[in-house]
């Protein structure tokens, strides 16, 4: 007789969970992915700072100025008429003779007169700038101004009072004796007031060279640099006495720039 064994496996009990196995290599990059659908709009940004100051622009073109600005021979515009739109100046500008001035391109006349420069009495002197309205007097006479005293008393043509005139002659001789103010009215320089849509500049070259005009800006006339007026006072008190009187005018003034050398 033969005996035989079968072998009869049977499932034992779950075993405890071994320990965790070393990271493995990486792997290969993988394929790009297709193209996702486009995210909802995100909220707004934090302000950001002040950026730095630009570079200074090109300058522009000369601008044109409404109707009411153009050169005209007639009165100005009254109240009824439509305002200027444009920056407007005032010029006095005045002949050195007997002709009136004409007003530059651009600009038109508010009143025509004679060039009155200084006024003194009694030891004072007032200047007008020569550059200015103030120095065109629409009629010439020697005494313009009334003098007023604290006891409110007035009056005018006193012996220290005196006016001076920009003088219309070119000639260095001397003029004769005048007996009248119309005599008088023919030696004074003539004026003219005008309104424009330019800034004025004057510029001063200290030697006998004509000056050239800043960038933008373009020459009226050329002239001479008129400094000083220049009273000479009568009534000297002691020989010691200088004998004038006299005050000084702007340089940046258009009144400092003559045209005529006298």
């Amino acid at each position: 007789k033969q005996w035989y064994q079968r072998r009869v496996r049977v499932a034992g009990e779950l075993g405890v969970p071994g320990l965790g196995g070393r990271n493995g290599l990486p792997g290969r990059r993988g394929r790009d992915g297709d193209e996702g659908d486009a995210g909802a709009r995100g909220d707004a940004g934090l302000e950001g700072g002040t950026g730095e100051l630009g570079k200074a622009g090109e300058g522009g073109e000369v601008g044109t100025c409404s109707q009411t600005c153009l050169p005209m021979n007639d009165p100005p515009p009254q109240n009824d008429a439509p305002a200027c739109q444009c920056d407007t100046h005032i010029l006095t500008m005045h002949s050195q003779s007997s002709d009136i001035p004409r007003c530059p391109v651009n600009w038109y006349s508010l009143w025509i007169g004679y060039s009155f420069l200084l006024i003194y009495e009694n030891g004072v002197s007032m200047l007008q700038d020569p550059g200015k309205a103030g120095s065109c007097m629409e009629a010439f006479q020697p005494s313009p101004f009334l003098t007023c005293d604290r006891g409110e008393e007035c009056g005018k043509d006193f012996r220290t009072e005196k006016s001076v005139w920009l003088a219309a002659e070119e000639s260095e001789a001397p003029m004769g004796p005048i007996k009248d103010i119309e005599q008088a009215e023919a030696h004074v320089s003539r004026c003219n007031v005008c309104m424009g849509p330019s800034a004025i500049q004057t510029i001063h070259s200290f030697s006998p060279a004509v000056p050239k005009c800043p960038d933008g800006f373009s020459a009226l006339w050329t002239g001479y640099s008129y400094l000083m007026s220049v009273l000479d006072d009568l009534s000297m008190v002691t020989p010691t006495d200088s004998g004038r009187a006299g005050q000084g005018i702007p340089t940046n003034s258009p009144g400092s720039c003559n045209p005529v050398f006298q």
